[in-house]
């Protein structure tokens, strides 16, 4: 393998520690509710595959997929230099990006609850009108 082939390696195995890290941690910012459970068990996995299958496929592409000792070092450095100044700025975008997600999502449900109230008080007042109508033909009956 050339030296101009092996930096490449080394920065794409540093760059994927720093993204998967960034990823993961968007992880559990969005699964935190879920801690603990199976769900967020098979989540992870299915997260760690995906992550370790695109790594794969992209150092197929660079260098026929041949993985050295020094290429999880460099993810494990990309993953350290993430999180000791990345780290912050990145939950800070993500800390924006939930409270409006949350806020999204209660008024969206505000808007369903009151169609669904809505509804309901429509039905009961049709039911009363129809038990309204059954009785006074009862009563005319008699």
């Amino acid at each position: 393998m050339s030296l101009e082939l092996q930096f490449q390696v080394i920065i794409f195995s540093f760059l994927f520690g720093v993204i998967f890290l960034a990823i993961y941690q968007l992880f559990n910012i969005i699964f935190y509710r879920l801690k603990g459970t199976l769900i967020r068990f098979v989540f992870e996995i299915i997260l760690f595959g995906f992550c370790v299958t695109v790594y794969f496929i992209i150092l197929f592409i660079i260098n026929n997929a041949i993985l050295n000792i020094y290429l999880p070092l460099f993810i494990i450095l990309g993953a350290i230099f993430y999180q000791k100044y990345l780290s912050f700025p990145f939950l800070l975008v993500y800390g924006k990006i939930r409270k409006n997600y949350d806020y999204k999502i209660e008024k969206t449900k505000k808007s369903i609850y009151n169609k669904i109230n809505k509804l309901k008080n429509f039905l009961k007042r049709k039911w009363r009108s129809i038990n309204e109508k059954i009785a006074t033909k009862s009563k005319e009956k008699k």
